[in-house]
């Protein structure tokens, strides 16, 4: 039985070292009676609770509610990675990592740049006139500089890039400082995840990485594609692409190179009959194969179905391998992929190996995907496929049921004794005792996994 909402409570989901004293997970807030549904939001790091004339924020990072002062007029904005309070007088900012308020005066007129529906992080513009205000998650402070009339930006992720008269400014969030380089006949800004881009006669490319401009001639009637690591100007007699990671321009000697597959660290580009691939990660451009009848991609993992079978295709290692199996389910995630025949048997691509990996035993049913495993279960166990190593592990025993979800990282499974939870990293299983006697119920997401396990 449920009791009225009496206490917000903050679960944080980032570890603290452990050998320091680390703070409790749970951190109450006491709250009123009745309280309106949308007064408690939360977003990314997140949790806040509006109490009128007090903004409760609560860190997933620091386990620790803020308290801020607020009035009927306060616009509060909520970033994955920050929270802005904007007032008449002065602009407020608290940053996950560090759970402390920063403010700078304003003027009434002090606009944010950020896009509404943006994928906002980590960083926030704030343009009052002809003073540019920038906030970083990554270091908790303010930057203020100025900005000619007229001035332009593009915001999101981690990268923030502004075209100020005859300067480009650019701006990684992992260290709050602003880089300039010089720039003539821009006609576009665009930035997303750590690469930021400003296109005109050439092209102008930031890294938040290396925190630096790099140019490039662009290719004639170029048409220009990106994901959050990298940019492609593909044009009729031959292409560029940067990548975000690495801050450096590759060539695309091939014409008429059309964008048919991406993520957002590798683009699979079809010239003719042949495919190509982009990765950020390595920066350069490699041949695949012939084109593929269809393309499944995950984050660092693509499939490419053939008539004979799959090729598995790494961007980590900028490599293919082929698998002759006519696969009757398939899957990618992360930093795998899978796919599994007629007869059950289940087959592995790692990301980190560039290999595929067997199986010991066929899957009983569907595999279960995570963003970081794939499992199975036989008559007598259950498998977990580690990406680094390239191994099925076993649990040893078998499972009375299992569970994950392709968005999130956990995999965790149960039998009448023991909770069980798999690290891929460290390519085990981890267990703990059981509290109930029936089916425990998860809820899992992102990097969390809730157990409930028995009456409560």
């Amino acid at each position: 039985m449920f009791r009225p909402l009496l206490l917000l409570v903050g679960i944080a989901v980032v570890a603290s070292s452990a050998s320091a004293q680390a703070p409790s997970a749970w951190s109450e807030l006491t709250l009123p009676a009745n309280v309106t549904p949308n007064a408690v939001r939360g977003q990314g790091k997140f949790a806040t609770y509006d109490a009128g004339a007090t903004l409760h924020v609560f860190s997933s990072v620091t386990r620790t509610w803020l308290a801020l002062s607020k009035s009927a007029s306060t616009s509060v904005e909520l970033f994955n990675d920050c929270v802005l309070l904007f007032d008449d007088t002065q602009v407020r900012a608290v940053s996950a990592y560090f759970g402390i308020s920063r403010s700078r005066q304003v003027t009434p007129n002090a606009a944010l740049w950020n896009g509404s529906g943006a994928k906002n992080d980590s960083i926030a513009l704030v343009c009052d006139g002809s003073t540019l205000h920038a906030f970083s998650a990554f270091t908790g402070e303010w930057v203020t500089r100025p900005v000619a009339a007229g001035a332009s930006a593009s915001v999101r992720r981690h990268v923030a890039v502004v075209l100020s008269g005859p300067q480009l400014l650019g701006m990684s969030a992992f260290e709050g400082v602003w880089r300039a380089s010089d720039a003539t006949a821009i006609t576009a800004l665009h930035a997303d995840g750590t690469a930021g881009f400003a296109t005109g006669a050439s092209a102008h490319a930031f890294s938040a990485h290396t925190r630096t401009w790099t140019a490039s001639p662009l290719p004639g009637n170029a048409t220009f594609h990106r994901g959050d690591d990298w940019g492609a100007w593909l044009g009729p007699t031959n292409g560029v692409a940067y990548s975000g990671l690495r801050g450096e321009f590759a060539a695309i000697p091939a014409g008429g190179a059309a964008l048919i597959a991406s993520s957002d660290l590798y683009a699979l580009l079809a010239v003719g009959n042949d495919l190509h691939a982009y990765s950020a990660v390595t920066g350069d451009l490699a041949f695949v194969g012939p084109s593929a009848a269809s393309i499944e991609t995950g984050h660092a993992t693509a499939l490419l179905h053939d008539t004979g079978g799959v090729r598995g295709y790494s961007c980590l290692r900028q490599q293919v391998a082929p698998l002759g199996v006519i696969p009757s389910t398939t899957g990618t995630a992360a930093a795998h992929a899978h796919c599994v025949d007629g007869a059950g048997a289940v087959y592995a691509f790692s990301a980190m190996t560039g290999a595929w990996h067997p199986a010991p035993a066929p899957s009983l049913g569907a595999p279960v995907v995570t963003t970081t495993t794939v499992a199975f279960t036989t008559n007598d166990d259950c498998y977990a496929f580690a990406a680094r190593s390239g191994q099925f592990v076993p649990l040893g025993r078998s499972a009375s049921g299992i569970a994950g979800n392709p968005s999130s990282a956990p995999l965790v499974a149960y039998d009448a004794n023991a909770l069980y939870a798999f690290d891929t990293e460290q390519a085990r299983w981890l267990a703990t005792p059981r509290t109930g006697a029936g089916a425990p119920i998860f809820r899992i997401w992102r990097t969390t996994a809730l157990a409930v396990d028995g009456a409560s």
